[in-house]
């Protein structure tokens, strides 16, 4: 009876183990299954988890196909991110990102429904656009449909641009709403606000946290170019900008010194904002012109005026006017400038932490700061956002994640501390 009971016993404790031990066996395997489908430059052979038969009788099949077959993930897991989804027509059969050392990416991110905003871009920007869209599973339909209507109606932006996209793994595509798209029904007669269904803002996308640094991020990591332009979609830039950036390139590595190695520096190009019924400048000479109208102001010149009023706007706009691209005069980055830039493009990436509004970009050319880039401002170079910005028109939520951000910033900060531990450098 006894010699029965302590069998049981053995048998129950050998099962205990057994099974703890057989725990322990499926929680490594899962973890390095993560770590693999996490690496950042990868594209992993786990099956998709909504993988379908490809259909070769419909227009969009490559799209889906490249849904079905990246399974390429954030570092957090919290997302599927697609490399080139759609990438631009190649030119003699050589893609139109080089290696040339004075060519420049622009790179920029957005939701599907400003996707329109790429147009105006495009038009001012003749050269490679590496561009994030953020989507999710009501969302898709949609932005698969405003994808491809803008590769086939836009010759630009067919031959320019490269298209990555990003969303949440708890929020897939429906494939089958997807394969009913056809390329060939698209009506390039038809206006892109015909094809919208609704037109909600980046910050309010159904409940969803927009991701503007994973965005950023990884329109960055598909670049190839030595130079990248790090912008929002509702920024056009002055004409020939890029163009004249490679010339003045080309003519600092013909100077006596060369261009010189490693160096640290951020070509600031000062944003302005325009009144809607105003056309956009092309030259610095008519953006002064439009100033002195009051048809243009700075950049959040009512929003946050300290965020951009470092650029010295008046020392810019009192240089001696030349005709070629050059450097009017450095800065030292002060707390809370958030300058936009042509910069090597191995600057410090994104924290992808940051989302919804507020301190996703100062927190990068923070680190940008700490890390002993200097900021020389371009002298004819400018960008315009089209339309005035206004306090009361941002989103509801928008004090409540600034609040929230502003406390990670300050994480953030101290962990800056620890990481650049040879700099006297500080975020203030």
């Amino acid at each position: 009876m006894v010699y029965g009971k302590c069998m049981r016993k053995v048998g129950l404790g050998r099962l205990i183990v057994f099974l703890v031990v057989a725990i322990i066996f499926l929680q490594i395997v899962h973890f390095y299954s993560l770590t693999y489908m996490h690496s950042k430059d990868s594209e992993l052979g786990t099956p998709h988890p909504h993988k379908m038969t490809k259909k070769e009788s419909s227009s969009s099949d490559k799209v889906i196909q490249r849904l079905q077959d990246s399974n390429l993930m954030d570092s957090s897991g919290s997302y599927y991110l697609i490399r080139n989804l759609i990438s631009p027509e190649s030119r003699s059969g050589n893609s139109d990102q080089t290696n040339h050392y004075s060519d420049v990416t622009l790179v920029t991110q957005c939701s599907a429904n400003h996707l329109d905003d790429l147009v105006d871009l495009t038009d001012r920007w003749d050269g490679p656009v590496s561009i994030s869209i953020f989507t999710y599973d009501k969302d898709f339909p949609f932005a698969i449909r405003a994808l491809l209507y803008f590769q086939k109606c836009y010759k630009k932006i067919r031959r320019h641009v490269f298209f990555n996209m990003i969303y949440p793994i708890d929020k897939p595509p429906r494939i089958p709403d997807i394969e009913k798209i056809s390329v060939k029904a698209i009506n390039c007669d038809k206006s892109f606000g015909e094809l919208r269904t609704a037109n909600p803002e980046n910050y309010a996308l159904s409940g969803i946290e927009y991701p503007h640094n994973i965005l950023r991020n990884f329109a960055l990591k598909g670049v190839t170019s030595p130079y990248v332009f790090v912008v929002d979609i509702d920024l056009i830039p002055s004409g020939n900008l890029l163009q004249d950036f490679k010339t003045f390139i080309e003519r600092r590595k013909q100077s006596p010194d060369g261009l010189p190695k490693h160096d640290k520096v951020a070509f600031v190009v000062p944003c302005f904002e325009i009144k809607e019924s105003t056309k956009i400048p092309e030259t610095k000479a008519v953006l002064l012109d439009e100033i002195k109208s009051n048809n243009v102001r700075p950049f959040y010149a009512e929003v946050c005026q300290r965020c951009q009023k470092q650029t010295s706007y008046s020392e810019w706009m009192k240089l001696v006017n030349v005709d070629f691209l050059d450097v009017g005069f450095s800065l030292d980055w002060k707390d809370p400038w958030e300058p936009f830039f042509i910069t090597d493009k191995h600057l410090p990436l994104y924290d992808e932490r940051f989302k919804q509004y507020g301190f996703n970009r100062i927190s990068q050319v923070c680190e940008m700061h700490i890390a002993g880039y200097r900021f020389d401002v371009l002298n004819n170079a400018f960008l315009v956002h089209k339309g005035f910005k206004f306090p009361e028109r941002f989103h509801k939520g928008k004090e409540e994640e600034l609040a929230k951000n502003r406390m990670l910033f300050r994480t953030f900060k101290e962990e800056l501390k620890s990481k650049y531990q040879d700099t006297t450098r500080r975020c203030y």
